[in-house]
């Protein structure tokens, strides 16, 4: 039984981010980011008094950042004498109360870390060609026209983009359990910009309607590198904070989980030229991507951006 409560604390301790060193003789000993952490306890069939004291001389002389005492004797009123000696030694002192209510909320966090921040599998049966594709257009030239009378547009540029498209997924890892993650990612190979979308718009194998087309600065080796950096920046979340009583003083440590770049798998679908119609008008400029049928900027003379 000794062996599972033991078991218990140092799940509590990777809950908080400490990796566990040592364990011996009911010592447990943890560090994480350069702080260390000692953890005894007096188990339930063990008089209170005469393991305080025992825990309390084995560890008087150990140096650590933080020191706790977890009492899971029957008794819960602990002796002054004890108190003023846990203090004095900068000892926290843990009631059965407190871990009960540890446990129970590590264990909580790891049955909902398999469902928290699920996403929908992408909406994409496609896969991957070597011929250049282009996107459906969703808006024509009557669409855009009647768009651009939010700027009195008079000139109308249909330009054909170039992106590399990648389906991935990846992994953010908590507690030894995984909440897996999905997406479509298209990386502008002209500019860089990077974009997650959520399905795909329609295909077409050739235009749909005459425009320029775009030269491709980024290779897909390129894209592929920035694709990867962008998940593993705009994939991490920040989760419930963690709060843990020290000396009385409540500490909450704010937590980011990352996706582990090992579990990172990106398939790459091919380049794909996305229509963008871009809008000159008397009042304003506007650009609207021409396969979804949404506006990307649109700026009126002398008001600067009112949407990106």
């Amino acid at each position: 039984m000794q062996t599972e409560i033991e078991a218990l604390i140092i799940e509590i301790l990777e809950n908080y981010g400490y990796r566990v060193i040592n364990v011996s003789e009911k010592l447990i000993r943890a560090e994480r980011r350069g702080d260390d952490i000692l953890v005894t306890y007096a188990f339930v069939d063990e008089v209170l008094e005469e393991a305080a004291w025992e825990r309390l001389s084995r560890i008087r002389k150990i140096v650590a950042t933080t020191k706790l005492f977890i009492n899971l004797t029957q008794c819960q009123e602990v002796p002054d004498g004890i108190l003023r000696t846990l203090k004095e030694q900068g000892v926290v002192l843990v009631p059965r109360e407190n871990f009960e209510r540890e446990v129970g909320r590590v264990k909580l966090s790891k049955i909902l870390a398999k469902y928290e921040g699920i996403e929908p599998s992408p909406e994409t049966d496609v896969e991957y060609s070597a011929e250049e594709r282009f996107f459906a257009l969703k808006m024509d030239r009557s669409a855009i026209e009647k768009e651009g009378e939010k700027v009195s547009g008079f000139n109308y540029e249909l330009r054909y983009v170039p992106h590399h498209l990648f389906t991935y997924t990846c992994e953010i890892k908590r507690n030894g359990t995984g909440t897996k993650i999905w997406g479509i990612l298209a990386v502008d190979a002209v500019n860089g910009q990077i974009k997650k979308w959520k399905k795909m718009p329609g295909i077409a194998k050739m235009p749909e309607y005459p425009g320029s087309l775009r030269a491709m600065v980024l290779s897909a080796e390129e894209a592929e590198a920035m694709a990867t950096e962008w998940i593993l920046h705009n994939e991490s979340r920040e989760v419930s904070p963690v709060e843990m009583k020290i000396d009385n003083i409540l500490v909450i440590e704010k937590r980011i989980e990352r996706p582990d770049p090992e579990t990172i798998v990106l398939n790459y679908l091919g380049i794909f030229h996305l229509p963008i119609w871009y809008v000159e008008g008397s009042t304003g400029i506007m650009v609207v991507n021409a396969a979804e049928g949404t506006t990307v900027d649109m700026e009126f003379f002398g008001m600067g951006h009112q949407n990106r």
